[in-house]
């Protein structure tokens, strides 16, 4: 039986490796796309002009060449760095089939909280940091599900509404404008990007302060890996000041078959697998 359990764990660790491989190709794959759409859609540069060159009719003054900030007014981005902070509204993904029961399938929305970086490498395109202090809360809907649950965490451990799972980490990514070929005359500037997400999380109690549920002297907690892939646009309040609205879906490793070994539903799903969610957030960029 030993044997049979550890040739479980090695397969159930070979297929987390296999998807965390998966992953990581999908991410080099969307940030090799975002960097080159901004490639692809610059228009080739005029060729220079000299100013000497310009004619103009008979009793009228040439026009004069634009100058580097006639050019620079002209960027959306005028400035190298952004600094942002924002709100993040968490809308969690339910789709698990009928009689399957997960502790992702029992999740509720939530707000999260943070601030990033920007650095724009050309006017089209920019590389981000971004970091999140967020979570999401539980339903009280399934009081079916949550005893099934409840039975296996250890003693004292309550699986309610007042449940709730932290996720504070970071994010590293590249993003992607197209407002000069979508939008060119307006103050809108639609994006795409992509990113690599390193996030800390743990399902408590209470809140996000409160106690740790844990499963065989385990707490239910992690440090994982995951992606987030979304689109949005920007709008000109000013010349430095921006506001960014996307929606973003966001996907992160936080199962364990390995370390919750056990922790199954009777047709022997996991209860604690990887989790998943849609973010639609709004910041106010500062640009210098």
């Amino acid at each position: 039986m030993r044997t049979f359990r550890s040739f479980l764990a090695k397969g159930a660790q070979s297929m987390r490796f296999e998807l965390r491989s998966f992953l990581l190709t999908a991410l080099v794959a969307a940030f090799a796309v975002c960097g080159v759409l901004p490639v692809l859609a610059q228009d080739a540069p005029p060729p220079p002009v000299d100013p000497s060159a310009i004619t103009a009719p008979d009793g009228e003054e040439a026009p004069a060449p634009e100058d580097a900030g006639e050019l620079e007014a002209q960027r959306r981005h005028p400035g190298l760095f952004g600094v942002a902070v924002g709100v993040q509204h968490l809308i969690p993904i339910n789709i698990l089939k009928e009689g399957l029961y997960d502790i992702n399938d029992l999740t509720a929305s939530g707000l999260g909280f943070g601030g990033g970086f920007r650095l724009y490498i050309m006017d089209s395109m920019a590389l981000t940091i971004d970091f999140r202090r967020s979570g999401m809360g539980f339903v009280d809907s399934k009081p079916g599900e949550m005893e099934l649950i409840r039975d296996l965490l250890d003693d004292g451990a309550l699986l309610d509404a007042d449940t709730y799972l932290k996720l504070d980490g970071f994010s590293f990514g590249v993003t992607t404008y197209l407002g000069d070929h979508m939008t060119p005359d307006s103050r809108f500037n639609p994006f795409v990007k992509a990113n690599a997400l390193v996030y800390d999380w743990a399902v408590t109690a209470t809140d996000r302060d409160g106690t740790m549920l844990s499963y065989q002297d385990e707490p239910i907690e992690g440090k994982d890996v995951g992606l987030s892939f979304g689109f949005g646009t920007e709008y000109a309040v000013t010349k430095k000041a921006l506001l960014e609205l996307d929606l973003s879906w966001h996907y992160l490793l936080t199962g364990d078959e390995i370390l919750f070994d056990g922790f199954q539903a009777p047709n022997k799903s996991f209860y604690w697998t990887n989790t998943h969610w849609w973010g639609l957030s709004g910041s106010l960029v500062f640009g210098f």
